[in-house]
């Protein structure tokens, strides 16, 4: 009896041991985003592909693993530029933030092609493939070639005026494989500088911008104030008429006194 008592007790705990390994196993079964080079067009030398890849090595160590992957495509009409609308860079003016806006579904749609899990059901993998991947997309049948679509996570720290300072960097025609790797290593300084903490902050808006410069004219006109009082003392004074004045030589008054006193009565004779 007390036999059968101890294998149900083993059975049991053999049983609830293989749960608990099949559950880890279910966890670690999620498909390992790694970033990818896919170069169709035949654009990067073996050096600069190995640049990309240093790269990616070094964001590892990224606190918001981001990760660049650079995809180069040579099918003329390719099903990529029906997920293109170019509204936001029609209506607001091309620049990084508004061609994300117009390529924000191709993430979903590239990433696919490299990993394969599904849309609806894994959505951990979707959200992270979200937050952490950035594309340099090349494609010649698209109206811009060369596009960066960054992540998520990248693009909500890009606020208004770290836009307008990083959109010039960009080349957005040049199929050049130096443009990809300026494209890449634009990417992945301000990645550097900017995404490094889990802390996110967007940068200034113009709104903030409109403060500074209002802040910077007080000031300056301040400073020119004092500076011209400096150089013509005698040109400017506020002062009270009834209180002493600041001339060390006057005598308070009785001067003014006297002279007044002295010259009081000389209408009266006339």
């Amino acid at each position: 009896m007390m036999r059968g008592h101890h294998l149900t007790r083993y059975f049991i705990l053999l049983l609830t041991f293989f749960s608990i390994l099949v559950s880890v196993k279910s966890v670690h079964a999620a498909p390992r985003i790694k970033p990818v080079i896919y170069d169709s067009l035949h654009l990067l030398t073996p050096a600069e592909k190995e640049h990309i890849k240093d790269v990616n090595k070094k964001l590892k160590k990224n606190k918001l693993h981001q990760q660049i992957w650079v995809i180069t495509l040579n099918k003329p009409g390719n099903t990529y530029s029906f997920y293109m609308d170019y509204n936001s860079t029609e209506d607001e003016g091309l620049s990084l933030n508004t061609l994300n806006d117009d390529a924000a579904s191709l993430t979903d749609y590239i990433s696919h092609k490299f990993i394969k899990y599904n849309n609806d059901s894994d959505l951990s993998t979707r959200q992270l493939i979200s937050d952490r991947v950035n594309i340099v997309l090349v494609d010649p049948s698209l109206k811009y070639k060369v596009i960066p679509i960054t992540s998520q996570t990248f693009h909500r720290a890009n606020g208004e005026v770290r836009n307008l300072l990083i959109s010039p960097k960009f080349d957005f025609q040049d199929m050049s494989g130096k443009n990809i790797i300026n494209t890449v290593d634009v990417l992945d300084t301000f990645i550097n500088q900017h995404l490094n903490s889990e802390d996110l902050s967007p940068g200034l808006f113009f709104s903030d911008v409109d403060v500074v410069i209002f802040g910077l004219i007080i000031v300056l006109i301040i400073t020119w104030h004092h500076y011209w009082r400096k150089k013509h003392p005698k040109r400017i004074r506020w002062e009270d008429p009834d209180s002493p004045r600041n001339d060390p030589g006057y005598d308070n008054g009785y001067m003014d006194g006297y002279y007044i006193g002295m010259h009081e009565d000389d209408g009266k004779d006339k």
